[in-house]
């Protein structure tokens, strides 16, 4: 409790209030803990730069063939027709 209490000197009463409240939230007592997350608070979230490639082929130093989109030209037509087929029928049966 004293190590909270020596808190307010750096953060404000409603700054420490919402951090043990939050940690009160999901059971969590210890003066570490509530320490942890004012110091957390405090910092400012860095932004990630973009990613900056110099060359397309850079992107992990693979290709990739072209994917073959002529499936999605005739829904329900066998895109492959030479493709052997196992018919369901029972032929040769009376």
């Amino acid at each position: 409790m004293r190590k909270i209490l020596a808190l307010e000197g750096a953060y404000t009463r409603a700054q420490l209030a919402e951090a043990i409240s939050d940690a009160h939230r999901i059971h969590a007592h210890s003066s570490e803990y509530i320490i942890n997350i004012l110091g957390q608070r405090s910092r400012p979230l860095q932004v990630p730069g973009p990613l900056h490639l110099t060359r397309p082929g850079d992107q992990l130093e693979i290709e990739t063939p072209r994917a073959d989109l002529s499936v999605y030209d005739a829904p329900g037509q066998d895109p492959h027709p030479d493709s052997t087929q196992t018919s369901t029928t029972d032929e040769g049966h009376d």
